[in-house]
């Protein structure tokens, strides 16, 4: 308080940015639980994360038969995960359980769309107020919306050394995003893939992901 009296100035809204530094981040009482808060980012930012995130399927793995074998709906079993803050980006995907090398971790669903519905969606969400939408490309005419129907996949952040990888899987004809962990992931860890955004030299988004070989740009 500038006078030193709480009674004297009454009340006023804490700002987001002084509320981050007494935030914590990650699963409680594990090692990848921190204080630290994230970098803020801004609304454009946001919005231009997730335009982005639209076409990224165009440049994620496409899966191999090995892949589908353990991605078999009768066969695989999604790994136990919750929602949590992320000293990456808002809210990510934790495990609550080990997760072994290839394993599958995740299916990232949503609504099943051409690319005419998906340009019609973009304008109507932004009409709504939404910073961009969870759309991945996953066809030259194919896309799943995951803004309104999707899981907790779409809540799973970049990183430049990431513990996953996103293929695109085709099920009995029809396009799935399966999620696979690249290496061992430890309970209490952050559930990553890189984005593997088309790089823009004049539009660049900070990437925040603290991996020691951290490209510093999304883009």
């Amino acid at each position: 308080h500038k006078t030193g009296c709480a009674r004297t100035e009454g009340y006023y809204k804490i700002p987001p940015e002084e509320k981050r530094k007494y935030v914590a981040y990650g699963i409680p009482g594990t090692s990848y639980a921190t204080d630290k808060a994230p970098a803020p980012s801004s609304r454009a930012s946001r919005a231009k994360r997730r335009e982005l995130q639209s076409r990224m399927a165009e440049y994620q793995d496409v899966a191999t038969d090995a892949d589908i074998l353990l991605y078999n709906p009768l066969k695989a079993r999604e790994k136990e995960l919750t929602i949590a803050k992320s000293k990456i980006h808002h809210y990510g995907l934790f495990a609550l359980e080990r997760i072994k090398a290839n394993e599958f971790v995740i299916q990232y669903t949503g609504e099943l769309i051409r690319q005419a519905v998906a340009d019609l969606r973009e304008r109507k969400y932004k009409a709504e107020g939404i910073d961009g939408s969870y759309m991945f490309r996953v066809g030259d005419d194919t896309i799943i919306d995951a803004t309104k129907m999707g899981n907790n996949a779409r809540l799973i952040n970049h990183s430049c050394d990431p513990n996953c990888n996103a293929k695109i899987l085709t099920i009995k004809g029809k396009k799935k995003i399966a999620i696979y962990a690249k290496r061992d992931i430890e309970f209490g860890e952050e559930i990553t893939y890189d984005y593997k955004f088309p790089i823009d030299k004049h539009d660049k988004i900070p990437c925040h992901c603290g991996a020691s070989n951290c490209r510093g740009f999304l883009n």
